[in-house]
């Protein structure tokens, strides 16, 4: 901004770093004031751009959009040819949304008129640019509703999760593609900051071993700690313990039992190969929804491969008529920890567009699941309920149940 001309940029102020778009952007943007006169549109676009290449130097921005947001209804500076074939070239590699926004126009005295002839003098040069840049004119919205629709989410294609062979027994293979269903979306971290001179500035960590040897109020040496604190009133000597000294270990009751890297990996339950194997088919009704603990996964045939949509459907089809869910042992990766999956069956559905489809879900393994046992309600014959407080219990539940069956 320092190296503009006299009186240039300077009806240009930057509010917020270079960023995302959110809540707090919403907040900065209702507080601006209004400014009057001559408008600097395309000295704003100049500083937008150079504050893009400023944030490209130090990471790597995948996509680069901004949004222009003026009713253009006040005379703008006037613009050379040079600067602005420069903004369109340097506009290449961004998307550039124009936003004029008509609800507060005034309409009194032929100021509307004036107006308008201002917004289409305006126009011309950004739909020029525009249409340069192969993107769609200035939009207008007459209405908060229209304003809101103009903001539209972002489509995004699904990436699929694993894309490979799903083999049943030893002579068919069939190519799927699996697409995360339902994932899990967690409440943005909150971070650490510092309050230097009325500015926020992130506060980075960086984690050190040391080893200390405390004294004891006697004056003898205590044991060695690592990677613990001396007690505040203690002396202690701490050394830094450096990364090739540093070893893993297992604690086995009170012993601690070191493994270094080459046993640690022989220690890994993996496979070498990632592989989607059908195990084989159990009753639904062996399969209880608190069983599955993991998130759901839509496995479709690969489009690829024009038999491998017959060989789904026809699976899905029949497991489907026989009540039947087909158990899958799944390595999502090459090295990476078996899985247990439940497939259950989708038929097609023309209102949702989908295909015949499974639904996967993860199942425990034996020694995942857990078994209580409580003991006997009645530890005495006293507290034995009757016969009669009994059928009054049963009763009870009876009339709680909801659904029509007797």
């Amino acid at each position: 901004l320092e190296q503009g001309h006299p009186g240039q940029y300077e009806n240009i102020s930057v509010v917020e770093n270079l960023s995302t778009p959110n809540l707090g952007t919403l907040k900065t943007a209702s507080c601006l004031e209004r400014g009057t006169g001559v408008t600097d549109i395309y000295n704003g676009l100049l500083v937008v751009l150079d504050l893009f290449k400023k944030a490209s130097l130090d990471r790597h921005i995948p996509e680069k959009h901004c949004v222009l947001v003026s009713n253009l209804a006040c005379q703008s500076e006037p613009i050379d040819e040079v600067t602005l074939s420069h903004i369109t070239e340097n506009l290449q590699s961004i998307r550039l949304d124009v936003v004029c926004p008509d609800m507060e126009l005034e309409e009194q005295n032929g100021q509307q008129i004036v107006t308008k002839a201002i917004r289409m003098a305006n126009e011309g040069p950004i739909t020029d640019m525009l249409t340069k840049l192969g993107l769609p004119g200035p939009q207008h919205a007459h209405s908060a509703a229209e304003l809101l629709s103009l903001i539209r989410w972002k489509e995004v294609k699904p990436s699929a999760t694993f894309d490979g062979l799903l083999t049943v027994g030893s002579k068919l293979a069939i190519p799927v593609k699996m697409f995360k269903k339902i994932g899990k979306e967690s409440a943005p971290s909150l971070k650490s900051y510092t309050l230097d001179q009325g500015a926020l500035t992130e506060v980075h960590y960086q984690r050190s071993y040391v080893t200390m040897k405390q004294k004891a109020a006697t004056g003898k040496e205590g044991e060695d700690a690592t990677g613990t604190q001396a007690d505040v009133g203690a002396e202690s000597d701490a050394e830094e313990v450096e990364d090739e000294d540093k070893i893993k270990a297992y604690k086995y009751g009170r012993s601690v039992i070191p493994v270094d890297v080459g046993k640690e990996d022989s220690l890994k339950f993996s496979v070498q190969d990632r592989a989607l194997q059908l195990l084989g088919f159990s009753p639904r009704s062996k399969v209880p929804r608190y069983a599955f603990n993991k998130e759901s996964i839509v496995v479709i045939a690969n489009k690829d491969d024009p038999a491998a949509g017959a060989a789904v459907s026809a699976l899905v089809r029949s497991m489907a008529s026989k009540g039947q869910v087909a158990v899958v042992r799944m390595v999502r990766t090459n090295n990476g920890k078996p899985e247990l999956m439940a497939f259950l069956p989708r038929l097609a559905s023309h209102q949702e567009h989908t295909p015949d489809c499974w639904i996967a879900n993860g199942l425990p393994f034996e020694q995942e699941v857990r078994w209580s046992s409580f003991p006997d309600l009645v530890s005495k014959a006293e507290h034995e309920p009757s016969q009669e407080q009994r059928d009054a219990a049963h009763s009870l539940v009876r009339s709680m149940d909801l659904s029509d069956v007797p």
